[in-house]
């Protein structure tokens, strides 16, 4: 066997260079496509898999170019998820398996066992337990995150990346029945009937992996907040936005599909809002908070008799009303007596204030550019007709999907739920909606879609929050939690302490302070996460550190004793 070519090629010292060589392309390669691909993917796609696809090459090929002036498009998210993919390259698995082998081939080839070379022993041993080690930790760790509030208390994590819609029911005082089916489930498969689930069935009609349920009022707030004047009540598109939001509140049935919505926007454009000028006036007062200034009060009284004098004491239109004010700032120059130059500055300040507000009723501009947002936004029916959520929310606006580690995807899923043969309807569930009350098997179940989460066997409490920074920066300097540790199997209580490079360590839980970005350190008052890993092997990259350090100290040691000896003896 030692013979043959394929063996000798297994333990030869080329192959062990090639593959050196080649995974230091591969981390190259990995480290070029994590912009476009995000740092989740990069490592799945270039070193959690035995060959890389040709779309990740190519991801990483784009980042490459641009060193050197050029400005590809980067890849989209469908594109590098969901294309059809071609292995044209080792991957990280591949060249760590065929390293193995040829360190484990050599040795059954060429080593020979002596004292003297324990140290070579001792520090190959390690390096493969390096390489299984790392193997096993892809494997086996789990990643999740905890958030905490001060004074919150929970036994349980969440997962960054993935979802589970969640069945919880009461069993008693005491404790709940918890059923779940995983997100990927929700995505892949049309139709789930799981064990756990009972005679319960799941029809999946749509299912988004990044979205926002969208109704008339949320797509009002949405459309305020584009303006650039939408800070304060009584701003133009507040005023207008609460008016429809108000009017939308009152629509029996309310609108299902994006044409019904339109058609409700025109119907509020058409609302008579015909005012008296005295009507007007009263609501100007109203709305600004000054109906006891004397001098409001006055002007107002002025603007009333003015527009008396001109016939129109009946209902007025907002532009009619608004022109009123103005035709009664020329008037007030063009008295006889005019007031003093600074009087009638103020005066027309005020006048023009009154006018304006009173333009801003006019809702044709407001009609306008809200229909136009609404079209751009390209809403998908949701396909839901039960629950609180699908009749609110009727519409789903999908967003792109996130590859970043500093955000996450919120799935939205329409599914119709089959209780022993009964359709109990179509829900719409959100990772960013709270959970429904839904009858399920003549119990009442609270369903909801959330991130996954993993439970563990203490319950953590957050009991203060501190953080601080370098002097005159915003570079963090130090995250400290103190939390009240309680193992749930009624063991003593602890206060601990976690900051950064100080986690806790619990029954091979792993909880270390997370660095916030610049909007959680805005809340840090209030809250903190913790980066919770579960990983069994833990000790393994320990050992493996230490029988390498352990072995190049002995064969040092011995080489060292060998040459003095040989001293002595010359």
């Amino acid at each position: 066997m030692r013979n043959t070519k394929l063996f000798k090629a297994l333990t030869s010292l080329k192959l062990t260079v090639t593959t050196l060589s080649l995974s230091m392309v591969v981390v190259f390669l990995g480290t070029m496509a994590q912009e476009n691909m995000g740092l989740k993917m990069a490592v799945d796609r270039y070193f959690k898999s035995f060959f890389i696809d040709h779309i990740a090459i190519e991801a990483a090929w784009n980042k490459t170019t641009q060193l050197f002036g050029s400005q590809p498009d980067p890849l989209t998210p469908e594109e590098l998820r969901n294309a059809k993919r071609w292995p044209v390259f080792p991957g990280g698995y591949l060249l760590g398996t065929v390293l193995l082998v040829n360190l484990l081939s050599a040795y059954y080839a060429r080593f020979k066992w002596t004292w003297s070379k324990l140290g070579i022993l001792a520090t190959h041993v390690g390096i493969v337990m390096l390489l299984v080690g790392q193997l096993l930790t892809d494997l086996l760790s789990v990643e999740s995150f905890l958030s905490l509030r001060v004074g919150d208390r929970k036994n349980y994590s969440e997962s960054f990346d993935y979802t589970e819609l969640a069945f919880v029911s009461s069993l008693n005082s005491k404790s709940n029945q918890v059923m779940s089916v995983p997100g990927w489930k929700l995505r892949q498969d049309k139709k789930i009937a799981d064990p756990t689930l009972g005679n319960l069935e799941l029809k999946v009609n749509q299912y988004w992996v990044n979205g926002v349920p969208q109704g008339p009022r949320s797509l009002a707030d949405a459309f305020k907040m584009r303006q650039p004047s939408h800070h304060g009540e009584d701003s133009p598109a507040a005023m207008a936005v609460d008016e429809f939001k108000a009017f939308a509140r009152d629509q029996d049935p309310p609108p299902r599909t994006v044409k019904d919505l339109k058609a409700l926007i025109d119907d509020f454009g058409r609302v008579d809002r015909r005012l008296t000028a005295a009507e007007w006036l009263g609501i100007y007062q109203n709305q600004r908070g000054q109906g006891g200034d004397f001098v409001i009060r006055m002007i107002t009284g002025q603007i009333a008799e003015f527009i008396a004098t001109r016939g129109k004491e009946g209902p007025l239109t907002p532009r009619e009303m608004a022109n009123e004010c103005r035709r009664f700032v020329e008037a007030l120059k063009h008295r006889e007596n005019p007031p003093d130059e600074n009087v009638l500055r103020n005066l027309t300040s005020l006048i023009n204030d009154v006018a304006a507000f009173c333009q801003q009723r006019d809702m044709t501009r407001f009609v306008r550019d809200f229909s136009a947002f609404v079209e751009d936004k390209k809403l998908q029916p949701s396909g839901a007709d039960s629950g609180l959520i699908a009749k609110r929310y009727p519409w789903v606006e999908e967003s792109p999907e996130s590859l970043s580690m500093d955000s996450r995807n919120l799935p939205v899923t329409s599914v119709e739920l089959v209780d022993n043969g009964k359709s109990l309807g179509t829900y719409l569930f959100s990772a960013r909606m709270i959970s429904q009350e839904i009858e399920i098997g003549g119990k009442d179940t609270k369903v909801s879609l959330r991130p996954k989460r993993h439970y563990h066997n203490l319950y953590m409490t957050l009991i203060k929050l501190q953080f601080e920074k370098y002097r005159g920066t915003d570079i963090p300097k130090n995250f400290e939690s103190r939390t009240l540790v309680e193992p749930s199997n009624g063991g003593a209580s602890r206060v601990v302490d976690i900051y950064m490079n100080h986690p806790l360590r619990y029954e091979g839980d792993t909880f270390y302070q997370y660095q916030m970005d610049s909007d959680q350190m805005r809340q840090a008052s209030r809250s903190s996460a913790f980066q919770v890993v579960e990983n069994p092997n833990w000790l393994t990259p320990y050992l493996g550190c230490l029988i390498v350090a352990f072995g190049l100290v002995y064969q040092f040691m011995a080489h060292l004793v060998g040459f003095v000896k040989k001293r002595k003896a010359a």
